[in-house]
């Protein structure tokens, strides 16, 4: 089956401002601004009233999400990997063509003796009045400079190998440079993780990941701000690698929505990892722009008051 392909164009780095220190008005600022963001959230975000996700595939093992003592642990138990029965290359075009409409986009890439490469950005963007991401990386960082935010794409089936990592300051978050990302062909899911990791662990997935209603909190405590703060889920089928949607987690289309997807991923399991997270971080979605992929980190505009 011929599948079609795009020609890209590379788009020019968006440089990002400095960012000033940190006055007690703007942590003041944050946590006024926070109610409106979690009522935001919490409406994009599936309601979670128990802690196993239903799975369709008899063959994966579900993901748990565990509650400790306190609210702020969420924390993401990984299944074991089951290899999916259907190989990429069997797809019919009718299946390929349904997974494109629902969201799957191809991430551009470069084949390199045994490795992709494609080019990654993070985005940081002013959205209003509204508090975001950046918000809460600008809250945790002790300074600009210090290398304590940890981007990683990890293996779902194995904590133990490492694909890709780059540690980065504050100052170097906001100027959002290009990141060139080198991956193993193959067949593998990889969760693409942005993380607080002021222990220099180098993993962000065995950390638990920070809800949005406990930013506050995490925020007073320097001792618990070791969290994930970010989640996407890209796949690699054999020399090509895919970002799988994440902008519509509505209870009455996730279930069609793993139907259609789970042909292209490794393991069925991995949908039911995106979904767990994705149920307490509610970010907003990676994207592929002009051949890059890009991961949004909104915050509240200067301008507002």
């Amino acid at each position: 089956m011929k599948i079609p392909s795009n020609r890209w164009k590379r788009q020019k780095n968006e440089g990002q401002g400095r960012s000033g220190k940190k006055p007690l008005v703007f942590i003041a600022a944050l946590l006024i601004g926070l109610f409106f963001y979690m009522k935001k959230r919490l409406a994009q975000s599936p309601t979670s009233s128990g802690s196993t996700l239903t799975d369709t595939s008899k063959r994966s093992v579900l993901p748990v999400i565990l509650s400790t003592n306190s609210p702020k642990d969420n924390l993401i138990n990984l299944p074991e990997q089951s290899v999916s029965g259907t190989a990429f290359a069997s797809l019919t075009e009718e299946s390929y063509n349904a997974m494109m409409a629902n969201g799957l986009q191809e991430i551009p890439s470069t084949k390199i003796g045994h490795n992709l490469k494609f080019i990654m950005r993070l985005n940081v963007r002013a959205q209003g009045c509204s508090v975001g991401d950046f918000d809460l990386y600008k809250g945790l960082a002790e300074n600009l400079s210090k290398k304590d935010f940890l981007v990683s794409l990890e293996p779902l089936g194995d904590k133990n190998a490492e694909a890709f990592k780059t540690r980065l300051s504050l100052d170097e978050v906001s100027a959002g440079p290009n990141q060139s990302v080198t991956l193993p062909d193959g067949d593998q899911d990889y969760g693409l993780f942005i993380c607080y990791d002021s222990q220099k662990s180098d993993h962000c997935i065995d950390k638990a990941v920070l809800s949005a209603k406990d930013w506050s909190t995490t925020l007073n405590d320097k001792k618990k701000r070791d969290k994930a703060l970010y989640f996407a889920l890209i796949t690699v089928k054999g020399e090509r690698a895919f970002l799988m949607p994440g902008s519509s987690w509505e209870e009455s289309k996730v279930n069609s929505l793993k139907s259609v997807m789970t042909a292209v991923l490794n393991s069925p399991s991995s949908f039911d990892v995106f979904r767990g997270y994705a149920q307490i971080l509610g970010s907003g979605p990676a994207n592929v722009t002009m051949g890059v992929l890009n991961i949004p980190l909104p915050h509240r505009d200067k301008n507002c008051h």
